[in-house]
């Protein structure tokens, strides 16, 4: 399906991670110098951005409308692929924001998920959103 922009996630957090520990290792160093750091701060300030370099990460694989079904597919490193399924009324906002965020409602309320666009330019996931921001415009032409 995707697997190429699953591979190029994987490869783009290998060399962030990488970056991380280089510069904050830097940067702990240099605080050393001047006082001692004990061990155990060491290892937070090593995991915690790494933590969020990884959990933050989710890409758009595939976007799927059929009739008032939308069903959008993404890929994390710590949540696998998921498939998340709504109704065109359900959709509140759709904006391109440092990726593409989905804001909806459901039982819980209003929902926020915001996949990165891990693609190439002439890749199908920019023909699919705009498909998908078309049927959200003529529901609520229909709904005015």
């Amino acid at each position: 399906m995707n697997d190429h922009l699953i591979h190029n996630l994987k490869i783009s957090i290998l060399w962030r991670l990488l970056f991380n520990i280089i510069t904050i290792g830097l940067i702990i160093y240099l605080f050393n110098t001047v006082k001692r750091i004990e061990w155990y701060t060491w290892l937070i300030l090593l995991i915690y951005p790494m933590y969020l370099t990884i959990k933050e990460q989710k890409i758009l694989l595939e976007i799927g409308v059929n009739g008032d079904q939308i069903s959008l597919i993404s890929y994390s490193i710590l949540g696998g692929r998921k498939e998340l399924k709504l109704k065109t009324s359900e959709i509140i906002e759709l904006d391109h924001f440092k990726g593409f965020v989905v804001k909806y409602k459901n039982s819980f309320g209003k929902n926020t998920d915001t996949f990165q666009i891990n693609a190439e330019p002439w890749n199908n996931i920019y023909g699919q959103i705009k498909i998908l921001k078309l049927a959200v415009q003529q529901l609520e032409n229909k709904n005015s």
